[in-house]
Formats: structure tokens, sequence, C-alpha cells
């Protein structure tokens, strides 16, 4: 069966729905902010999976829409994400990652003594990209509390100095405004005085 534009869209819906209701039945996926469209695509792209293994393809989709709902989805995914999920998600992550990364390279110099490939060196593959996402959500969860402690430290030095360079600047400004002053009302002398003759 071969879905149109339509079709598709309404399909997408219903899939959509399948999604919020599972989300609202299993509380760990509202607790884990998976959102409802990737609970209701995996669903639906393992039913499908499960049946072409049997070389038996029930239903084909028109992908029109495919790319400007895709990037619709990536672009507002994150608007549900809680700065609690990353702050506990991201170091967790993070230090998986970089478990992974210290026995991938710990496999590699134990093989040096002996002739056989290192055994795990797909671990430093695997951590590095869950080292990456875990220290980003760090920097995500972390960054308000980060600049509000910097702005907290740095605004009263600011003004401190702000203030003593103004009081330390005052006597100076007075004798350049006194200057001017002065060059004025001399000038406009020298000037009455050659009117005058």
């Amino acid at each position: 069966m071969t879905l149109d534009f339509t079709q598709t869209l309404a399909f997408a819906g219903v899939v959509l729905f399948v999604g919020y209701g599972l989300k609202r039945l299993v509380p760990p996926f509202t607790r884990y902010n998976l959102p409802a469209p990737v609970i209701g695509g995996l669903l639906v792209a393992g039913a499908i999976t499960a049946t072409r293994t049997t070389q038996w393809s029930p239903i084909t989709f028109d992908t029109a829409l495919q790319t400007p709902l895709m990037i619709g989805f990536f672009t507002t995914v994150g608007f549900a994400a809680s700065v609690s999920v990353l702050r506990v998600g991201g170091p967790a992550i993070a230090l998986v990652g970089l478990v992974l990364i210290i026995v991938g390279i710990g496999s590699f110099f134990a093989s040096f003594g002996s002739f056989e490939p290192p055994r795990y060196f797909w671990c430093v593959f695997a951590g590095m990209p869950l080292l990456t996402v875990g220290l980003v959500m760090c920097k995500f969860g972390y960054l308000g509390a980060i600049y509000r402690y910097w702005a907290g430290e740095t605004a009263p030095v600011a003004k401190d100095i702000f203030n003593y360079v103004a009081d330390e600047a005052q006597p100076g400004l007075r004798a350049i405004g006194k200057s001017i002053t002065e060059g004025i009302v001399e000038g406009q002398k020298t000037q009455e005085s050659k009117q005058k003759k």
C-alpha cells in the first residue's frame, strides 16, 4: 500500500497522537523528556522493520514533506528540555564517555606487549561523542548559573573601578573645563577689543 501526500500527513498525525498517548501511559518517557514524535515514530519504525525482515513491505510513504518536517522537528525539539535533566544527564553521559575513552586507550597500550590488535579500542570511538554530548549538556545546564556567578563577582569590581576613576578624574576634568572657559573668555575679550578699534 502506498500513501500519497495527504494520507502520509494524516498518518503522521495519528503517529504523533499515539506518541502522546504512550507518553502519558509510561511515566519514564515524560521524566526523561522523550518527545512524542520520537516515541510514536520509533513504534512505527519498529513495526515496519519487523515486517520487512519477512520480505513484505506493507506500506510506503510519500516523502515530499520529509525534509521540512524534519527541520521543524529538530529545530524545536530542545524547547522541552529542562535544566535539571541537563544538569544530571550531562555529567553522567560525560562520565560514561570518559570511562569508555580510558578503557579504549588502556586496551591500545596494553596490546603493545603482544602481537594482537587492541581488543577494546573501539571504546574510544564510542566514548568521544558521548563525552562531547555530556559536556555540551553540562554547558547548557550550568550556563545561567555560571553567568550569574560571574556577573555577581565582576559587577562590584567594575562599579568600584568606575567610581575610583570618576573620583580621581574630577580635578583633571575641572582643570580642563577651567582652561576651556578661560580660553573662551580671553577670545571674547580679544574679539571685543578688535571691534572697538
